[in-house]
């Protein structure tokens, strides 16, 4: 039997959570002869689970592009609204298995620092009654 401690410490557990640098030394994306640097994550998620991704830096503007696992691009984000441009998508992924994030940056030449997050929405919620109580 599962302990409510054991529930909430799942809960809380990110898919993925990562401070990396987006730099030269990264992936090159050649887009209608504009090259960009890109950097790939990989994260397992479970069919029929709603997850949220967030992207955030303060050096570049960040795209977040989500991809299954055959290269698909599922879902993309550039702004989270008009005043902040960091990154984010929430969405109900379709099937168990490897998926993979891209981050580049608006700018081609854009790059820093950034953290990205994949949390089950169930995480969001959690958080969210945390907030309120």
């Amino acid at each position: 039997m599962i302990g409510l401690d054991s529930l909430a410490a799942w809960a809380k557990a990110p898919l993925l959570r990562v401070q990396e640098v987006l730099s030269q030394d990264d992936e090159i994306v050649d887009v209608d002869g504009v090259e960009y640097y890109v950097d790939v994550h990989e994260f397992t998620g479970q069919a029929n689970l709603t997850a949220s991704v967030y992207l955030e830096s303060h050096d570049f503007d960040p795209i977040v592009i989500l991809l299954d696992a055959n290269g698909e691009m599922m879902e993309v984000n550039d702004d989270l609204d008009d005043k902040n441009l960091n990154a984010g998508l929430t969405v109900t992924l379709p099937d168990s298995g490897e998926y993979y994030l891209l981050v580049p940056s608006v700018e081609p030449s854009g790059q820093g620092t950034y953290g990205l997050r994949v949390l089950p929405e169930k995480l969001r919620a959690y958080r969210e009654a945390e907030v309120r109580i």
